[in-house]
C-alpha cells in the first residue's frame, strides 16, 4: 500500500473527523533516530485535533495510580468536541506483551485499561504509537493499529540532503563556513596568491592553506557516502561534533577565539577526520548490540584477569614500579 506523507495523512484524519468518521490508529515504527517521534507530534499539530504526548516510561513510576490517570484521560476525549489524539512516544515501554514474565501487575492492568478504551473505532478518539521495537507490542495492541509505517534508514540521496542541512545549521550559520562553490575552485597558481575577502586569512599568525585542501560543495557529498546506515539523528551529532571541533581546532586558537575571528573556510582533513571517528562509533555501537562490551586495560601485557564487569574482559596487572623490589609496596610517605 502506498504510504502517504504526514501532512497528507494528517489532513485526512481532520476530514474524517468532520465527517464523523472513525479515526485510524497509526504506528510508526524504525530505528531510532530516523524521525519517528518529530513527524508524530507534527502529525498531532496538523491533524486539528487535540493531543496529549506521552512516553511509555511515564506509566510505570504511576504503579497503582496509572489506570486511574488512564480514565481521566478518556474522560477528557468524552468531553471534548474537537476528538483528542494521544501520541505514545516509545510504546513498547508501556504497551510490551503480557507473555513476558516481567511485567508488573500494575502496568498490566494499565495495559488492559487502554485495550478496554481502545476496542471500538471512534470518530473522537486517535492513538499513535511509536516505537523502535514493534516485534514486542501485545498482539492486541498491534490488532488495533489499522496502519503502520515505517521510517527506515536514509539512502544516499536522502543523507545528501541531511549533511547539507545540518552542515547549513551547525556549521553555516553559527560560524560563517561554506563550501567552496564550483566557480570558487580557481586554479592552483591563483589559489596561492588570493589573500582578498573571503579566503584572506583572519589574523596574521593563521596561514592560508593551499586551495585543494578546503572542502568544496561536492565534499558534502562524500560525507554522505560514507555514513552509510546513519540516521538522522546520527548525522545532526556528527555536524555537531563538527562544530566544537572546528571552535578548538589549533588553527582557530592560533587565530582568535572570537566568533568573527573564525576562518571562513574549512579544510577537508578536519572534516573527515570527525567523519571517520563517527563512522568508527556508529560499527562500535551496532558491534556493542550484538557482543556486549567487556573492558580490555591494555597498559601491561603481563598477567592478565577477568574483568568483574564485563563478565569476560581481560584487565592487566599493574606494571611494577622500578623504584620498589619483589614483594615490595611503595612508601606513600616518603620523600621524594
Amino acid at each position: 500500500m502506498r504510504q502517504l506523507p504526514a501532512r497528507w495523512r494528517a489532513d485526512a484524519t481532520r476530514t474524517a473527523k468532520l465527517r464523523g468518521m472513525p479515526l485510524m490508529h497509526v504506528m510508526f515504527y524504525g530505528p531510532p533516530g530516523t524521525g519517528k517521534t518529530m513527524v508524530a507530534q507534527r502529525f498531532a499539530e496538523y491533524s486539528g485535533l487535540e493531543y496529549a504526548i506521552m512516553s511509555g516510561g511515564d506509566v510505570a513510576p504511576l504503579e497503582e495510580q496509572a489506570v486511574t490517570e488512564l480514565h481521566k484521560l478518556f474522560k477528557w476525549v468524552h468531553r471534548s468536541r474537537r476528538g483528542v489524539l494521544l501520541f505514545i512516544d516509545e510504546a513498547d515501554a508501556f504497551l510490551s506483551s503480557r507473555k513476558r514474565g516481567t511485567m508488573s501487575e500494575p502496568l498490566r492492568n494499565a495495559l488492559t485499561t487502554m485495550l478496554y478504551h481502545t476496542g471500538t473505532p471512534s470518530s473522537q478518539f486517535m492513538m499513535v504509537l511509536a516505537t523502535n521495537r514493534p516485534h514486542d507490542l501485545d498482539s492486541a495492541v498491534l490488532d488495533r493499529i489499522d496502519e503502520s509505517v515505517e521510517f527506515g534508514l536514509p539512502d544516499v540521496k536522502a543523507r545528501e540532503d541531511l549533511v547539507t542541512l545540518y552542515f547549513r545549521k551547525y556549521i553555516t550559520q553559527p560560524l560563517k563556513i561554506k563550501p567552496l562553490r564550483p566557480d570558487e575552485i580557481l586554479d592552483p597558481k591563483e589559489a596561492n596568491g588570493n589573500r582578498n575577502g573571503r579566503f584572506s586569512p583572519k589574523s596574521p599568525s593563521m596561514a592560508m592553506p593551499k586551495r585543494e585542501d578546503l572542502l568544496a560543495e561536492d565534499g558534502l557529498l562524500e560525507v554522505a557516502r560514507r555514513t552509510h546506515g546513519f540516521s538522522g539523528r546520527e548525522i545532526s551529532k556528527l555536524m555537531t561534533s563538527l562544530q566544537t571541533h572546528i571552535l578548538f581546532s589549533d588553527r582557530s586558537l592560533a587565530g582568535a577565539r572570537k566568533r568573527s575571528k573564525l576562518p571562513s573556510w574549512l579544510e577537508k582533513k578536519l572534516l573527515f577526520e570527525v567523519v571517520d571517528q563517527k563512522v568508527s562509533e556508529h560499527h562500535r555501537t551496532a558491534e556493542f548490540q550484538v557482543t556486549g562490551y567487556d573492558y580490555v586495560n591494555n597498559e601491561n601485557p603481563g598477567s592478565r584477569l577477568v574483568s568483574p564487569k564485563g563478565g569476560g574482559g581481560l584487565i592487566h596487572s599493574p606494571p611494577r614500579s622500578p623504584l620498589h623490589g619483589p614483594g615490595q609496596q611503595p612508601n606513600i610517605n616518603s620523600a621524594a
